[in-house]
C-alpha cells in the first residue's frame, strides 16, 4: 500500500513539474474554450477540432476543463511537420480531481488525409521536444485518436511526408504466407493492409526491401501472392491499399517514425551538409575539425589522373612493385586490393572502376606510375589542386588515403568535392553498383562490388559517393544528392561502423531535402 501511495505522489509530483514548465513557455492563444466536465462523457472544442472523453471513474466530481488553440513558438521536429494546430487542454488545480491511473481518451481532428504517417505527439517541457504517443489513425473521419494519463498538455498531430500509408499494392509469389516488402517500414514490423475498395484486409511481416520508389513512386507496399489474395483476386495486379503500422521492429533508422529535434542527431564527429549551387551551409557540425580522411583521397587522386587526358583504353602491364606502396602503411593482408597478378594486362578503364568502385588501393598506385608524373609529383599535385580550390586544411602525402597523415576536414572536402565532381565521368564510376571485365592477355574475369550499401538499395538519388575507412580515420562517408537543379554535398567523418555512417547520411539527406522544399 505504502509502495502504490508513492508511486501516485511521485507521479502527481513530476507531472506538476511537466506542467510548470509547459506553462511557462511562451505561446500565442488562438481560441479559448472552457467547459464542465464529467466522467463518462465526451466533449468537443473548436467545432469538433479537438475531441475528449472521460471514461467512468476518472472525474470524482465535475471539473472545469480549459481547452487553448495555440502557436507554438518552440522547434518543430526536423522530420516531422505539423498538421492542423497545437492545443493544450488543462484541468483545472492541476487535476486533483483526476484518477491518473485511467487513461484520458482525445482525438484530434484535421481538414484532410494527405496519406503520410500521422500521430499525436505531445510537448515535453522538461526537455522541450516533442515526443510521440500510441496512436490509431483514423483515416476515415480524419481523425488521429491517442490516450494520456496527463491532466495538463499540448498535443498535436505531426506527419512524416516521407512515408506513405496510402497508395498502390502489387503481390509477387515469394514464401507463400503473410508477407511483404516495404521501403519505409523496417523487417520484422507488423502492418496492416486495407483494400480500399472492399475494405478487407490483411496483416502481414515486413520481410523485405521494396518496391523501388524512384521506379514505381506510387506503389507502397508488394504483397505475397497469399496475403495478396486474402484482399483481392491475384488477377487485379495492383490494387490501392491503406498501411496501418500495428507494430514497428526498432532499428536504426528510427528517425524514421521517432520525432527528433529541430536538427538531426548523427553520431559522425564532424559533419557538413553543403549546397553546390550557391554554397550555402545547411549543417554543420564540428565542420572546419581536421582529421584523417581515409579512401576519400582517392577521388582527387582521381580527377588529378583524368585531367592528363590518358586514353582509357590504354593496356597497362601491372607490377607487384606498385602495391608495396601500400605495405607502407599496412600489412598485406589489411589492404584492399585486386588480386591481379604480375604481368597481367589491364586497361586503364578497368583500374579506375577497381579503384574507386571497390575501393583497391593497388590499383591506384598503378594509375599513378602511368600516370606520366613521377610519384612525388603526382601527390603533389594532388596538394596543389586543393589549395588552389580552396582547401586549406587538406594535406596529401599519398595516393591511397592509408596513410593517416592524408589530412582534410569535412568543410574542405566539400569544396574539393565541387570541383572534383565537374568531372562527369567521376560521378558515373563512383555511382557504379558491380564492375565487370577480363584481363587482356591472361583472360582472367573480375567483379568488382560497391562498398557502398547506400547505392545498392537505391533509397536516395545518389549521383555521386564514396567510402573511406582506415582505423585513425573511422568511417567515412561523401555523398552527392540529387535535389532538383542543384546537388547536396553530404560528407561525415568519423563514425564508430558503417551502419551508424549510412544512417547519418540518410538522416543529413532527408534533413536537407526538406529544408530545401520549404
Amino acid at each position: 500500500m505504502k509502495t502504490k501511495f508513492l508511486a501516485i505522489f511521485l507521479f502527481s509530483f513530476f507531472t506538476f513539474l511537466f506542467s510548470f514548465s509547459l506553462a511557462s513557455a511562451s505561446s500565442q492563444t488562438i481560441f479559448t474554450e472552457e467547459k464542465m466536465v464529467n466522467s463518462h462523457q465526451q466533449y468537443s472544442f473548436f467545432d469538433g477540432e479537438f475531441n475528449i472523453s472521460f471514461k467512468e471513474g476518472s472525474l470524482n466530481q465535475e471539473t472545469k476543463l480549459t481547452v487553448k488553440k495555440i502557436l507554438s513558438p518552440l522547434d518543430w521536429p526536423w522530420n516531422f511537420s505539423l498538421l492542423g494546430a497545437v492545443y493544450e487542454f488543462d484541468l483545472e488545480n492541476n487535476g486533483e480531481h483526476y484518477n491518473r491511473q485511467i487513461p484520458i481518451n482525445i482525438k484530434i481532428a484535421h481538414e484532410q488525409d494527405n496519406g503520410s504517417y500521422k500521430k499525436v505527439f505531445f510537448l515535453d517541457g522538461n526537455n522541450n521536444r516533442w515526443r510521440d504517443l500510441p496512436s490509431k489513425d483514423i483515416y476515415k473521419r480524419n481523425l488521429v485518436e491517442t490516450n494520456v494519463h496527463f491532466s495538463y498538455a499540448r498535443l498535436a498531430v505531426l506527419y512524416n511526408s516521407d512515408i506513405d500509408t496510402e497508395g498502390e499494392a502489387s503481390w509477387y509469389a515469394f514464401k507463400d504466407g503473410n508477407f511483404a516488402a516495404s521501403p519505409d517500414f523496417p523487417r520484422g514490423s507488423i502492418v496492416r493492409v486495407f483494400n480500399i475498395e472492399n475494405d478487407k484486409y490483411v496483416d502481414v511481416e515486413i520481410n523485405d526491401y521494396g518496391p523501388d520508389r524512384s521506379i514505381y513512386p506510387n506503389r507502397i507496399i508488394d504483397l505475397d501472392k497469399v496475403a495478396f489474395e486474402k484482399i483481392a483476386p491475384s488477377g487485379s495486379g495492383l490494387i490501392d491499399v491503406r498501411l496501418k503500422p500495428l507494430h514497428i521492429k526498432r532499428a536504426d533508422n528510427d528517425f524514421v517514425f521517432t520525432a527528433e529535434p529541430s536538427l538531426p542527431n548523427i553520431s559522425a564527429q564532424s559533419a557538413i551538409v553543403k549546397s553546390e549551387n550557391d554554397n550555402r551551409i545547411i549543417f554543420d557540425k564540428e565542420a572546419g575539425k581536421v582529421a584523417p580522411l581515409a579512401s576519400l583521397t582517392k577521388l582527387v587522386a582521381a580527377r588529378v589522373f583524368l585531367d592528363l587526358g590518358i586514353d582509357l583504353d590504354k593496356e597497362i602491364v601491372y607490377l607487384d612493385s606498385d602495391e608495396k606502396y601500400n605495405h607502407e602503411y599496412v600489412a598485406p593482408w589489411e589492404s584492399s586490393r585486386l588480386r591481379v597478378r604480375e604481368g597481367e594486362v589491364l586497361k586503364v578503364r578497368d583500374l579506375l572502376y577497381s579503384t574507386l568502385v571497390g575501393s583497391t588501393n593497388n590499383t591506384m598506385e598503378t594509375l599513378v606510375r602511368v600516370s606520366g608524373l613521377d610519384r612525388q609529383e603526382f601527390i603533389a599535385r594532388m596538394n596543389i589542386f586543393s589549395e588552389v580550390w580552396g582547401a586549406r586544411q587538406t594535406k596529401f602525402v599519398e595516393p591511397t588515403g592509408l596513410s593517416s597523415d592524408n589530412m582534410s576536414s569535412p568543410q574542405d572536402y566539400a569544396i574539393i568535392m565541387k570541383e572534383v565532381l565537374k568531372n562527369p565521368l567521376l560521378k558515373e564510376i563512383s555511382t557504379t553498383h558491380i564492375h565487370s571485365f577480363k584481363t587482356v592477355n591472361t583472360n582472367r574475369s573480375f567483379r568488382v562490388s560497391s562498398t557502398n550499401q547506400l547505392m545498392r538499395y537505391g533509397t536516395l538519388p545518389i549521383n555521386a559517393a564514396k567510402t573511406g575507412f582506415i582505423n585513425a580515420s573511422g568511417y567515412c562517408l561523401f555523398s552527392s544528392i540529387e535535389n532538383g537543379d542543384d546537388n547536396l554535398i553530404i560528407i561525415t567523418f568519423d563514425s564508430e561502423n558503417r551502419d551508424l555512417s549510412y544512417n547519418d547520411h540518410k538522416r543529413l539527406a532527408n534533413y536537407a531535402l526538406r529544408q530545401s522544399q520549404e
